[in-house]
């Protein structure tokens, strides 16, 4: 299922992918990749997208497992499915949408991509934000956490330039486009906020966080909003205090979580004040909700992130 996030011009939910794609041909104008890797393919959302908006793209998969093999192969365009980076053909696109995060050392993975790159081809990268997410530390599958300056930097140092760096093109991650270096005379476009700081910042803002949860409920039990990583991190902060989750998604609802029950804001006791287990800037729009609905509700630090 592909993840569907909020356009960040008009509010509306789109694809993840549709935000990273649209923003890929608006770049390369009437240019058109004649073909591409993705690269952790999944269950071929991306390529899904990619064959929509370049239709005369022929496409290729690449995973480190093959139980999605047949429907990668079943979508239109898609003539390849890869099970290790393929040595003999080079591609107009690479695409790795969450994937390098995983990847023990970047520089030596994304250098070795160049020779795997057409003269004008174009390497498509996501990852998670960490100055805009702080909650990402908890992934213990991610050996790397990027800013946008990291992230611009390690590409820069192995070689590549960049024509595309936004942070807003989908929320709380870092969308990059970039070439071989020399290789085409693109204009670069960044689209980049002032949100800056490091890890050691995101850390310190968890550590506040974690505080304010303590002292804001001192030796009282407490309601979790949603069941995300986040929601899963506050929940073992102080495991004898949390006492259920709330969430708005009916798919989630009257399930269970960490052994807790995920009510509804309708079924949720009152009397529990609820954190919010997300960054300020999602907080902030949700908590208005709940606090006319009756409930104290306990807010992330606005420091840092801002």
């Amino acid at each position: 299922m592909e993840q569907v996030v909020f356009n960040a011009a008009t509010g509306a939910k789109v694809r993840r992918s549709e935000c990273i794609v649209s923003e890929l041909k608006r770049i390369l104008k009437s240019k058109t990749p004649g073909t591409l890797l993705d690269v952790g393919c999944g269950n071929g959302g991306f390529l899904r997208c990619f064959s929509e908006y370049f239709p005369k793209s022929a496409l290729s998969g690449l995973e480190w497992d093959n139980r999605n093999r047949e429907k990668i192969l079943d979508i239109k365009q898609v003539e390849n499915f890869y099970m290790e980076m393929p040595s003999d053909i080079s591609f107009g696109a690479i695409s790795l949408v969450h994937v390098l995060e995983h990847i023990p050392e970047p520089r030596l993975y994304l250098r070795s991509l160049i020779p795997l790159l057409e003269d004008d081809g174009v390497l498509i990268l996501q990852v998670p934000d960490i100055n805009q997410n702080p909650f990402d530390l908890m992934i213990y599958d991610h050996c790397s956490h990027f800013n946008m300056d990291t992230l611009t930097s390690t590409l820069t140092s192995v070689g590549y330039q960049i024509i595309y760096a936004s942070d807003s093109c989908v929320g709380k991650e870092l969308t990059v486009f970039a070439i071989p270096e020399g290789k085409s005379d693109f204009t670069q476009e960044l689209l980049v906020s002032n949100v800056t700081g490091t890890t050691s910042t995101s850390i310190d803002w968890l550590l506040n966080f974690s505080r304010i949860i303590e002292t804001s409920t001192a030796n009282r039990r407490y309601g979790i909003f949603g069941t995300s990583i986040a929601a899963s991190w506050v929940a073992g902060l102080f495991p004898e205090k949390a006492a259920f989750f709330i969430d708005e998604d009916i798919n989630r609802i009257g399930r269970q979580h960490l052994g807790m029950d995920i009510l509804s804001t309708q079924d949720a006791p009152k009397d529990y004040p609820i954190v919010m287990a997300m960054i300020p800037q999602a907080a902030s729009k949700i908590t208005p909700r709940l606090t006319s609905a009756g409930f104290e509700v306990i807010q992330p630090p606005l420091d840092v992130l801002n």
